[in-house]
Order: C-alpha cells, then structure tokens, then sequence
C-alpha cells in the first residue's frame, strides 16, 4: 500500500476546501480539475474525471473521500442529466482504487421524487453500497454553508448575486417567507466526518439543524451585513403568503440524523461579513 492513506476527490469542492485546513498532508493525495494554493507540494494530482484516472494516483489506499459533483447553479439544474456524469465519476473511481472505507458526500435531495439532484445521488449511493467495499459512509448534509471562489445558486448565495453583483434595488421572490430552513457551518460538519471517518462502521446519515430560520429573516440578516459592509440597500416581497409544506420531512424523520447545534443566524452573519469583509472586489467579477 502506498504510504497515502487517504485520497480526496474533488478538493477544490466548498467540502474539499475545508478539508484542507483540517487533514494531514502527509498522508493525503489531493485531486482537482485546478490546484488550490494551500495544497502542499508533491501532495496534488490534477485529474480531470471525464478523463483517465491518473496513474500517479495510488491504486490502493485506505479511505477514499468522494466530494465531486457537477456545480450547483442553475444551468446545470436546468440542463438535462447535467447531474449523470457524477454516476460515471463514481463508477471510474471505484474500479480504478481499492480502499478499505469509502465516505461519500451526498445530499439532502436524495429524499425528493425526481429531483435533478437527487435521483444521481441515489444512483451514486447505490453504487457504493453494491461494491465490494469494507466500509460505506454516506452523508446527506443539509444547507452547508461555507466559502469557497464562485457562487453556488443555493439561495443564501442568490442573495449576493442579486443584490451586489447585480446592484438589483427591488426583487421579487417565489416561494414564501414564512418558509424556514436550517444551516450549518462547512467547517464543523468536515469535523464530525473526520470523526466518523476514523470509525469502522457504515451509515447513511443526514446532517441538519434543527435551529430553522425563516428565509424572511435570512434576507435580513444579509440586508444588515450588506448595508454595514459595501453600502446597499433594496426592497423585496415574496409571491406566496403561505409557507409550502415540505413533502419529504416525515423520510427525514425516520432516517438517522446528526444535528449541528449551531445557530443558524450566526452561520449565516459569519458567512456574509466574511465574504464582504475579504472579497468585496473578487466579487465585482463573478
């Protein structure tokens, strides 16, 4: 066995990001499309997964992290099987390195019907759970929230892009802003998977928090951080004034749950008054 015990797929991820600061190097092989800076030297494998695997990469580790996945914007959510290239990626990675545990980033679409997402997450995870892999750990993490170059379209982003990127000083939501959810930091769910990471045992676990906000207060916490940090002010209203239900929380009940006990308001200060604090230029260009 190669003296890497671990193999990260798709490091330059928001996840992948954070792991960085947290696991040895020493013992880590890191891959991406495109090197991140804080990778040290002789530890980064370019590999590009539409492609042929690396031969630098070790053909035998211990644990494999799957963090890879298309980008979550909404070209890809509106263009067809734009998810289905994730499946091939799995599919590549599995045959081309053995490793005794397999943690697999998933996600909390896997409990929508037909959801874009979802129905590849699923198709991923059974996968890994039909290999012949000694131990299969799956997360389905709910509302991650942490900073990597780019902007996801998940709607605590969407706040930026409409409002500093395109100066917009009115919007018009969909949805109802008596909706709630509940977010988490990157940084404390990479945590809890290294943790369990050094257990031998397989799951299927969620992670979310139980601290709901509701997304009206969501938009207001962004509007104070805008409005203290780069100077912007708008109006908004929402089309639905009554809060959807959501379908699949009796799934989420019954499956097993890891909860952040993190305040959700505090993710979300945290995360705006960083992004503005420190990259108020970088985002005039995005």
């Amino acid at each position: 066995m190669s003296r890497f015990e671990n193999v990260i797929i798709g490091c330059s991820s928001m996840i992948g990001v954070s792991m960085i600061k947290k696991i040895d190097h020493r013992s880590t092989i890191f891959t991406s499309r495109k090197k991140i800076p804080t990778i040290k030297k002789g530890t980064w494998i370019k590999q590009n997964l539409n492609k042929k695997i690396s031969s630098k990469i070790p053909k035998k580790v211990k644990k494999i992290f799957f963090l890879a996945s298309p980008y979550y914007i909404n070209r890809n959510l509106f263009k067809k099987n734009s998810f289905k290239v994730e499946v091939q990626w799995i599919k590549k990675i599995i045959q081309n390195i053995s490793c005794e545990k397999f943690i697999y980033i998933s996600s909390s679409s896997a409990y929508e019907k037909n959801h874009v997402i979802g129905i590849y997450k699923k198709k991923c995870e059974n996968i890994i759970k039909n290999s012949k892999i000694k131990y299969i750990q799956i997360w389905r993490p709910f509302n991650l929230v942490g900073y990597k170059n780019g902007l996801s379209d998940h709607f605590h982003n969407l706040l930026i892009k409409l409002f500093y990127i395109k100066r917009k000083k009115k919007h018009f939501f969909r949805g109802s802003q008596m909706d709630k959810k509940g977010y988490s930091s990157v940084e404390k769910f990479v945590s809890l998977v290294f943790f369990y990471s050094k257990l031998n045992k397989s799951f299927i676990y969620n992670y979310r928090n139980k601290n709901l906000i509701y997304v009206d207060d969501i938009v207001k916490i962004f509007q104070v951080a805008a409005k203290k940090t780069i100077k912007i002010e708008f109006s908004y209203s929402f089309k639905n004034k009554k809060k959807n239900l959501n379908k699949i929380q009796n799934k989420v009940r019954l499956a097993k749950n890891v909860f952040s006990r993190e305040s959700s308001k505090n993710v979300l200060k945290n995360y705006y008054n960083k992004v503005f604090n420190r990259n108020a230029k970088l985002l005039q260009h995005l």
